[in-house]
């Protein structure tokens, strides 16, 4: 594997903390002396958190969908009543 690759890897463990202690305390160390690690561990912390948002965002997307077919559509008509139900009654 490409020395890139595996520095990508050593990275990816460290932000998702699957990285052994050691290596958790090496990258630290690392971190403190190399400021392009740095900037590297910040652009792949920053690519996850947008990753995240978009996925939470098909998400959001794909239940606002079937929000809309189930309780808008006449064929669904009986479902929507009997989910109503359970939230109205007393």
């Amino acid at each position: 594997m490409r020395t890139s690759l595996i520095e990508i890897q050593k990275i990816e463990r460290y932000l998702q903390h699957t990285a052994s202690a050691e290596d958790m305390l090496l990258m630290e160390a690392r971190l403190l002396t190399n400021p392009d690690l740095r900037d590297d561990v910040e652009a792949q912390r920053k690519a996850y958190r947008l990753i995240h948002r978009y996925g939470r965002q098909q998400v959001k997307q794909a239940i606002a969908a079937a929000d809309r077919q189930l309780f808008s559509q006449k064929k669904h008509l009986g479902f929507r009543q009997r989910i109503l139900n359970i939230f109205h009654k007393k």
